[in-house]
């Protein structure tokens, strides 16, 4: 729930803040877009020092399920026939 919000977020306001930025940076388009790029190497700097970190995984013989409960399964499915609902409603609108 948290990574779709942030995802919604984050592409909301990149698509609203576009058109002013490029406004601010005198009409320059690439400019506007490559300065999102800054986020990115933000994370990247963060990112980067917890994979120096991180232990190497090792490969388990016994195959488990991505949901192990039933919970985790109806939540699965209920949330990817709700997102594609939407999807659909504003495909059919737009």
């Amino acid at each position: 729930m948290v990574y779709s919000l942030g995802m919604g977020i984050g592409a909301s306001l990149s698509a609203g803040l576009m058109i002013p930025l490029q406004e601010r940076l005198n009409g320059s388009w690439q400019l506007a877009l490559a300065s999102w790029g800054i986020f990115a190497i933000i994370g990247l700097l963060f990112w980067l020092p917890m994979v120096k970190k991180s232990e190497p995984v090792h490969p388990s013989n016994h195959r488990s399920e991505p949901y192990p409960s039933k919970m985790g399964k109806h939540g699965c499915l209920c949330s990817s026939l709700a997102y594609s609902r939407v999807f659909f409603i504003v495909l059919a609108l737009g």
